[in-house]
Formats: C-alpha cells, structure tokens, sequence
C-alpha cells in the first residue's frame, strides 16, 4: 500500500515563474518516483478585483488556474488572504490553513493522507501544523 503525502508549499512553479518552488517540486518529483503517491496544495495570494487591473503581479496571481497537473503531479492552488512586503507575517500561517481548510476536507476525504509535507515555518509550516491537528497526522 503506498503512502500518501499532502504537500503543502508556496513555492511550486506557476505559469508567471517557472523557477518558483523548483527545489520544492524536485523533491516531490523524487518522493512520487520512489513510489508515493502525493497531491500538492500551492496556495496563492487572493488578489481583489481592482488590484488586479492595477498591478501585473497581482494579475498574474489571479490568472493561476485553481488546479493543474504539473509533470503528473496534481497541483491545487486555492487562494488565501495574503499581504505583500510581509505585513501581517505573524498571521499568515491562520489565513493560509483558513484559505486551504475546506480544499482539504475535500481531498482527504477521496485521498485520505497519511502525512503533511509543508515547506517553510511560515505561512506553509504553521498552516501543516494546524491541519495536522485536525487530521491526526504527522
């Protein structure tokens, strides 16, 4: 029976930046090569409506479809209440397992996972901590 890991990362490459994440999918591509089975959760910054039409980075973030299959890795990206230039840092870890908690529910209800990879303490780690909690997995 294979082991089934969630991933949860920021950093995964998007259609705006092929090199995002790289090292992030790299590792998920050997895990899924060594025989587990994984989905990945790249939450992306909620862009409101006019700050689309303002800012292109802002728009780029708004034109990442809600799921893609990268290399044969399947790759949701829900949105989530983020800040730029770090502000609000201390809560992102809330709004990210906030922005993520019912894509989650979802999934683990078709793909029951065994294990949380989340990349960095903050927002990734934190929110991997608080969905640990609710799932009873390491």
């Amino acid at each position: 029976m294979k082991i089934k890991i969630l991933t949860i990362s920021h950093m995964w490459p998007v259609p705006y930046d092929k090199l995002n994440g790289i090292v992030v999918y790299k590792q998920t591509k050997e895990l899924l090569n060594q025989g587990y089975d994984i989905k990945v959760i790249s939450p992306i910054a909620w862009t409101p409506f006019p700050v689309k039409y303002i800012n292109s980075k802002w728009k780029a973030y708004s034109d990442v479809p809600e799921r893609t299959v990268y290399d044969s890795i399947e790759v949701f990206h829900p949105r989530y209440l983020s800040f730029p230039k770090a502000l609000f840092m201390s809560s992102s870890g809330y709004r990210m397992y906030y922005g993520v908690k019912k894509l989650v529910r979802e999934l683990h209800n078709l793909f029951p996972f065994d294990l949380i990879h989340a990349h960095m303490a903050l927002p990734d780690g934190y929110a991997g901590m608080l969905l640990s909690q609710d799932y009873n997995v390491p």
